[in-house]
């Protein structure tokens, strides 16, 4: 979580990433939304418990990079690091790739509670 917290601290000015945290499974999504709110997570907590989805996670936690098309480009198993998330999002940065403004998003993956 502090890695995320650092990653989403450096992006929340220039706005060019977002992170959204999925609880996927059942659980007290109470108890997690008040870790989130001691740790001062500012990021979008959403409950899809009860969705249809399979999203193919094995163990917490893992994220997923997803790109403004929605498509998943990369897998992250274990915690993740601020520096490895921003050399991840980098060919999706105007300044780096060339290319127009993107708004990659990462989603953190985690359990219900």
């Amino acid at each position: 979580m502090p890695q995320l917290l650092t990653f989403a601290a450096r992006h929340s000015q220039a706005g060019d990433a977002s992170i959204v945290t999925v609880a996927y499974q059942d659980g007290d999504q109470g108890a997690l939304a008040s870790y989130f709110r001691a740790r001062h997570v500012a990021w979008p907590l959403i409950d899809d418990s009860g969705a249809k989805v399979s999203y193919g996670v094995t163990g917490i936690p893992e994220s997923f990079l997803v790109d403004p098309q929605g498509t998943v480009v990369t897998k992250l198993v274990n915690g993740v690091v601020a520096d490895q998330l921003d050399r991840l999002i980098a060919p999706f940065n105007p300044a780096t790739a060339g290319r127009p403004a993107l708004s990659p998003t990462s989603v953190a993956v985690t359990s219900g509670g």
